[in-house]
């Protein structure tokens, strides 16, 4: 009986709950991560883009030190500039220049750095080329253009100040905050390590029992429900296999608890019945044969009764030799008999194993039929071999050209050797 409440009750509480309450710490452990390790690149680069717009505001209030008016913001603005810093992907620069010129109509300016290192997405923790960039523009309406922009281009804005002593007091906080992110998601990963190696022991039971609950759920959907509200299906059985199949229904309804009994019924029909065959450890492996070129009609003649002997027996024609065959004989017998040591541990076998394990019976009967051939042409491990002597009698052999003879009738088995 498969208790399937307790197998869900168990993998969502254990698994699947524990599990995704680690993925999410750690997922916003890594965003947070990535986002400080952003700001200390934006940090790095600021000194290079405030001294170079230092330059392009005193340049420009040289020309104009008075307040000049907007048309479009539609008041007098200011001629300090102001600035917006932050780290986008390196393949939007170019987008993101074009947008920025004309959203603003030339009136800001972007200034762009790229970042050395390769950041990560903090979900699919993929290499991402990011740069960091500044843009300087004047006015509020400008700035929250600039933002909006900068959101619909993914690109992420952080703080900075223009002072250095700020600068470097903010820098030294995001390498402490870097530490303590690290040490975290060290023992993070570790402690998800450490929970997913104790269930590692019963994967292999959960997968049998939730393969065992998929094939019931399989072969349900497969019944149609009728008006009563009781499930109906059709299907093929064997007759001799008719009063197992009740049996089997009717002794799982009792470990069900079903107040109402199973009722198997015969159908007479005019459709072809599917073909089956009964096989055993020794057909098995012929049957499959026979199979790969194609399955015989319902009441057909079964080939595979054919080839279990004419297949070792071509084989053995084929084949023949008495050591090489020997050899093969040994190899299946081997298998023969610790059939049932090796099908305890098949799941943990190779696939070139499966093969031979699975034609074990093949392989000792073309063993077989491969020495019996063997000592039909006289041949062991490809040398001549005299066993039966030669049926050839020579009567007179005075010169090779006037020699004569005659066929011993007694030999009757073999074929004489070549010396």
């Amino acid at each position: 009986r498969i208790d399937t409440p307790r197998i869900k009750q168990w993998y969502q509480r254990r698994v699947r709950g524990e599990t995704r309450q680690i993925n999410a710490n750690q997922e916003a452990l890594l965003r947070n991560f990535y986002e400080l390790k952003e700001l200390k690149h934006v940090l790095n680069s600021a000194s290079a883009f405030f001294q170079e717009g230092a330059a392009i505001q005193q340049e420009g209030l040289k020309e104009r030190l008075t307040p000049k008016y907007d048309e479009e913001v539609g008041s007098k603005v200011s001629r300090h500039l102001s600035f917006l810093c932050g780290v986008i992907n390196r393949a939007k620069i170019p987008v993101f220049e074009r947008v920025l010129w004309r959203a603003s109509r030339g009136k800001a300016l972007l200034r762009h750095m790229e970042i050395e290192e390769m950041l990560k997405d903090p979900v699919t923790e993929e290499d991402i080329p990011k740069s960091t960039f500044i843009v300087y523009f004047q006015g509020e309406q400008l700035k929250m253009r600039v933002k909006k922009i900068c959101e619909g281009l993914g690109a992420t804005t952080y703080p900075c100040k223009e002072d250095w002593e700020e600068r470097r007091h903010t820098e030294a906080e995001v390498d402490k905050r870097l530490q303590e992110l690290t040490s975290i998601l060290k023992e993070t990963k570790n402690h998800r390590f450490r929970m997913l190696n104790t269930v590692v022991s019963s994967i292999n039971s959960w997968i049998i029992q939730v393969r065992k609950v998929k094939a019931i759920w399989y072969t349900m959907n497969k019944f149609k429900k009728t008006e009563t509200g009781l499930l109906h299906a059709e299907g093929w059985c064997p007759k001799f296999q008719l009063n197992e199949l009740d049996r089997a229904l009717k002794r799982g309804a009792q470990v069900a608890g079903s107040e109402v009994a199973p009722i198997l019924n015969t159908v007479t029909t005019r459709r072809t019945p599917p073909t089956y065959h009964r096989t055993n450890k020794l057909t098995k492996g012929y049957q499959a044969i026979i199979d790969a070129y194609g399955v015989a009609t319902y009441q057909e003649i079964n080939p595979a009764i054919f080839a279990i002997i004419t297949f070792p027996f071509l084989f053995g024609i084929m084949f023949g030799d008495i050591g090489h065959g020997f050899i093969m004989f040994l190899i299946g017998l081997f298998l023969v008999v610790k059939e049932n040591y090796f099908l305890k541990r098949l799941k943990s076998y190779e696939e070139i194993f499966l093969m031979l394990f699975h034609g074990r019976y093949i392989i000792m009967m073309n063993g077989l039929f491969a020495m019996w051939a063997g000592f039909l042409y006289n041949d062991i491990f490809s040398l001549s071999l005299n066993i039966f002597g030669f049926s050839w009698r020579v009567s007179n052999f005075t010169q090779y050209e006037n020699a004569t003879g005659y066929i011993d009738p007694t030999r009757t088995f073999g074929l004489d050797p070549t010396t």
